[in-house]
């Protein structure tokens, strides 16, 4: 039994190894590459004022201005994370109650192109309740490098 134990260790601590060591050193790197101006975040939450039940739309944009094909790495398959703040406390979350394996899953953007990720917003909290009206703040989050931009939305009367 003993040594099934350290067989079966073993080979865990193999394919851990092999992953690592496997990658190319380009996807090890691709945060850091990408981070110096070839890749532009932009957040943009339309409308910017709304009554609660109506529909926010945030989109993070991210556009490869480079001459390479961006590649990062995500922790799971969930490429950004949008969560909506009252007075620095976060009321929503786009991903509650949701579940992601925790596998390293790649994310490409192609030289010269861009893509949009989405989520939308009714002004209610996560427990389905409507929120008072008033500013919050919104930030959009790239789980790809953890780039984060925040703007502003208005629930009015």
């Amino acid at each position: 039994m003993r040594s099934f134990l350290y067989m079966l260790g073993g080979l865990v601590l193999l394919s851990i190894a092999a992953t690592f060591f496997l990658l190319p050193d380009s996807d090890k790197n691709a945060d850091k590459n990408n981070e110096k101006s070839s890749v532009e975040f932009s957040f943009k939450i339309t409308p910017k004022s709304a009554t609660p039940a109506d529909t926010f739309w945030f989109v993070l944009s991210i556009v490869n201005h480079g001459e390479d094909t961006a590649k990062f790495l995500l922790p799971t398959p969930l490429p950004a994370r949008f969560t909506v703040y009252r007075n620095e406390h976060p009321i929503w979350n786009s991903d509650y109650g949701m579940m992601f394996a925790q596998m390293i899953t790649p994310f490409v953007i192609a030289s010269g192109d861009s893509i949009s990720l989405k989520s939308f917003w009714l002004g209610k909290n996560n427990a389905a309740k409507f929120q008072p009206l008033g500013k919050y703040i919104v930030e959009g989050c790239f789980l790809g490098n953890k780039k984060c931009l925040k703007d502003s939305l208005w629930l009015v009367d």
